[in-house]
């Protein structure tokens, strides 16, 4: 059993900015145990903060002018909790599971317009198998969630609307490698794929009609092969192919016409397919 704990704090200066400094400190503990020859586990905990050593100050040359309840995410102070655990277990010498869980909370204190709160949960699972000597294959999966609730005001006063937002991705990928498939040569292949979803919800004294959902999806495969050509020189080949596709209702139903005193550039939410590969040569000198 390991014990450990920590402590940093960092301070930032800008330019140009609401605030000119602002101090983090970061403390945290953790506690690692090997339970079993096959069982490890770990648990760690801390807390961020984040304070202002300059005052915060809206900006004068903004125009039109700043609402002076206004906190920007990056720069208004901010408690942080978070915690990680994690599992790592050998049920066979061929095959290794590993769990993995973490949870943060942010909550702006002293924000009384802008970000307020949010929470990021994640769990993860990754397996991993060598069933034979000269071939290893693997998987994994990942959900992500994050919840973030926002304050703002129309009429340049006190807070009179609220925005919830709820972002979840998921990620999985697979993957399987062969060694020695001929003399020298090695050859793998690697699979991915990913899925986000936002949904907006609003407060608003208007009961304001519901945004449509964001989403992305990406996908990616990649082929790789290296081949010892002699004991200092390997060569190495891969490739690959990735597809994109994304759906943003803030750029995509705004023509440049669309607003009556905005000239919008008429963007679209990014798609694009890629093919691409890659040649490299290794040479060990010792």
């Amino acid at each position: 059993t390991t014990v450990s704990a920590g402590l940093s704090r960092e301070t930032m200066e800008r330019s140009f900015q609401e605030t000119e400094k602002t101090s983090t400190t970061d403390y945290w503990g953790e506690v690692r145990a090997a339970l079993t020859q096959t069982l490890d586990v770990r648990l760690k905990g801390g807390q961020e903060r984040r304070r202002f050593v300059e005052h915060y100050r809206p900006l004068d040359d903004l125009v039109p002018g700043e609402n002076p309840l206004l906190r920007r995410y990056h720069l208004g102070e901010r408690d942080r909790d978070q915690v990680r655990a994690s599992v790592n277990y050998l049920p066979r010498d061929w095959m290794t599971l590993s769990v993995s869980l973490d949870y943060a909370k942010d909550d702006y204190f002293n924000t009384r317009i802008g970000l307020t709160e949010a929470r990021d949960r994640s769990h993860s699972l990754d397996v991993s198998v060598r069933p034979t000597e000269n071939l290893s294959l693997y998987a994994f999966a990942t959900r992500q969630r994050i919840d973030s609730d926002q304050a703002g005001s129309d009429n340049f006063s006190t807070p009179d609307w609220t925005g919830h937002q709820r972002d979840q991705l998921d990620t999985f990928g697979v993957g399987i490698e062969r060694e020695a498939l001929l003399n020298g040569l090695d050859v793998g292949l690697d699979y991915g794929y990913s899925y986000g979803r936002g949904v907006i919800e609003m407060e608003t004294r208007a009961n304001a009609a519901p945004f449509p959902d964001l989403k992305t999806h990406l996908s990616r495969l990649e082929l790789f092969a290296r081949y010892q050509w002699s004991e200092p020189l390997s060569l190495g080949l891969s490739y690959g192919v990735e597809r994109y596709r994304s759906a943003d209702f803030f750029i995509d139903t705004v023509a440049p016409d669309t607003v009556a005193n905005l000239l919008a550039s008429g963007q679209q939410s990014p798609r694009y397919s890629v093919q691409f590969g890659q040649v490299s040569l290794t040479y060990q000198f010792w």
